[in-house]
């Protein structure tokens, strides 16, 4: 096809570029002199002003030296033009974007929620009671006083109406000889009543055991209760969505919340398998909104108590065998899940107590859990074994190429599509609701699945600090030292970011021949490691505007960042420039966590869809 701009002809797949490439010399040509410092966003990255004059972007670099400089290249004033700095000045919106709700403003019951669900939480609870109401009243077993007897004390129940109601009704007709448990049912009743809701829900499952142990006590062979409150699970599948609503409220203010994510001990373990059942439960009712409240509770709860929901406790793992493989002060050893090979992952309390040790192991595999992404390694569960001394294991897919830093090592991958794999997933975590921070983010925690897709792996700890991890540590992270809660912390996985595309590129260590205090010491002062001047860094794709990209990354301002969705769109729009497809490989059959049903993990003393 031929151009109308220039008359080249070039062939059809290319013309987008083709155009690009002209749309990207008009701005050249004519740059604006707006003030770059217009921005108003509290993480928006800045640019010098547009630079008036053009420059090879593949040029070879000026740097000579390869070692940590006392000189910063920390703004793009200070460098060449390049395609980079053009787009990024472009990218200035004036809007303001929402401030993140991370894991600590969960977990400090700092986010305040102004949104709502398409249908309240009262509507909800009072929608079960009007379809029950509705099933009790078309039950023609019942006398008409027994039936309103039936629907007063369902209505006054706090919690689990279905249940009582086919309580009350099986009391009546198929145990009348019991009159005794029918009357102790309804003290029962007053008193929960006079308790509250709260109260209820806090003690939920000795209720739920109490209603289902009548049942138990008054089994006969032909039942003529109301079978149409019984079938199909719609007592249950009610009572759910009842307790559903009624969680969903209480998340909504900071007391209620409080007392839900203060239990403990075998109270706080029933109320976060209740949770992770309520998550993944399908539920026409039960909307993504208020799924959101459920993984809040569940991550506050997991953190606070020590516990996590027992559906992630995996029964068994076959044929374990050690690896030389180690990750920070874990061993690695590799087993058979299933069917499939699986990582097992051994996490030490190095230097933390038992109690503190259970809240983080905890805390990170529930929010591990609830990733989905291709650009992020799946999570299976928790393994413990005892082989004289108890061990705590995470176990995910065993990935054969290993991490990013040894595959590199052993090929000469194109760097700029497994750029594109690590900003996708930064991207992907970060717009997370609630908001989460890798923390601990290098080479050896992305790992490379079969298909040569960089996948990112160990994260949620960016709620603590490990010293293991100071050395991609950014300057504003070590600064706050104990006040890291107060930090909006998703730039500090962006200057991490910026690290290890360096190493890509140079295919050596950031802080060969350095410790990591040192070099840390030097990223607060502001000095960076100078540009590479090698061929080969320049055969592998550093030009001036992955140099530029580099430098923005580990900008010494976290504010002058860019986000991860717009490193996600700049190596997109690099790419395309450059002629490289931006598709990658579609998630392997690992990441289907579909198998994990067939019975790899513990049941749940709570099964809302089980009288047991």
């Amino acid at each position: 096809m031929r151009c109308l701009e220039c008359s080249m002809v070039v062939e059809r797949w290319r013309l987008p570029h083709h155009i690009r490439e002209h749309s990207l010399a008009r701005l050249v040509q004519a740059p604006r002199t707006r003030n770059s410092r217009a921005h108003d966003g509290p993480y928006r990255p800045a640019a010098s002003p547009p630079p008036s004059s053009t420059s090879n972007s593949t040029s070879a670099p000026s740097e000579s030296s390869n070692t940590l400089s006392t000189e910063s290249d920390l703004t793009l004033s200070t460098v060449s033009t390049s395609r980079f700095s053009i787009w990024l000045w472009h990218q200035h919106n004036p809007v303001r974007p929402p401030a993140p709700t991370t894991l600590d403003d969960i977990v400090l019951s700092r986010n305040n929620w102004t949104d709502s669900p398409q249908t309240s939480t009262q509507h909800l609870r009072n929608s079960v009671r009007f379809q029950v109401q509705d099933l009790v009243d078309d039950f023609e077993g019942l006398d008409a006083e027994a039936r309103q007897t039936c629907i007063n004390g369902m209505q006054s129940m706090p919690i689990f109406p279905s249940l009582y109601a086919h309580v009350f009704t099986h009391l009546n007709l198929c145990a009348p000889g019991k009159l005794n448990l029918l009357n102790d049912l309804e003290k029962m009743r007053g008193d929960w009543v006079s308790r509250g809701s709260m109260w209820c829900l806090m003690n939920f499952k000795a209720i739920k055991d109490v209603l289902s142990g009548i049942l138990t006590q008054t089994q006969v062979k032909l039942h003529v209760c109301n079978q149409s409150l019984t079938g199909q699970s719609r007592l249950h599948a009610l009572d759910i969505q009842d307790i559903g609503a009624l969680i969903a409220s209480f998340s909504t203010d900071s007391h209620t919340t409080s007392q839900l994510t203060g239990l403990k001990d075998d109270k706080a373990q029933s109320m976060l398998d209740l949770l992770q059942t309520l998550l993944v439960m399908k539920s026409d009712q039960l909307e993504e909104w208020y799924k959101c409240r459920f993984l809040d509770i569940i991550w506050q709860l997991s953190r606070k108590s020590g516990h996590f929901p027992q559906s992630l406790r995996l029964r068994r793992i076959d044929n374990l065998r050690p690896t030389s493989l180690h990750g920070g002060s874990a061993s690695i050893s590799q087993g058979e899940l299933l069917g499939r090979i699986v990582a097992v992952k051994e996490i030490r309390a190095v230097g933390r107590t038992t109690e503190q040790f259970l809240k983080d192991v905890s805390n990170k595999a529930v929010v591990w859990y609830h990733v989905q992404h291709a650009s992020c390694l799946p999570f299976y569960g928790i393994f413990y074994f005892d082989d004289g001394a108890p061990r705590t294991c995470l176990v995910t897919p065993w990935m054969k190429d290993g991490n990013l830093n040894a595959y590199l090592q052993r090929t000469d991958a194109d760097c700029a599509p497994l750029i594109l794999d690590i900003a996708r997933g930064l991207e992907y975590l970060h717009g997370m609701q609630p908001t989460i921070v890798h923390g601990d983010l290098k080479g050896d925690n992305i790992l490379i699945s079969h298909s040569g897709r960089a996948c990112l792996a160990n994260f949620g700890v960016g709620f603590t600090q490990d010293s293991e991890t100071s050395y991609f540590m950014a300057p504003e992270l070590v600064e706050a030292r104990g006040n890291l809660h107060l930090l909006d912390r998703r730039p500090g996985d962006i200057f991490a970011f910026g690290c290890i595309c360096y190493e890509m590129y140079n295919r050596r260590p950031l802080f060969q021949g350095m410790t990591a205090q040192a070099a840390g010491a030097k990223f607060v002062r502001g000095s960076r490691p100078s540009r590479p001047t090698n061929t080969a860094c320049l055969q592998r794709g550093l030009d001036d505007d992955m140099w530029n990209f580099i430098q923005n990354l580990w900008h010494q301002d976290p504010k002058l960042r860019v986000t991860a969705s717009q490193a996600t769109m700049w190596m997109s729009y690099k790419m395309h420039l450059e002629g490289k497809s931006t598709d990658r490989p579609p998630a392997e059959m690992q990441w289907d966590l579909g198998f994990l049903t067939e019975g790899a993990t513990e049941s749940t003393d709570f099964d809302p869809l089980s009288l047991a």
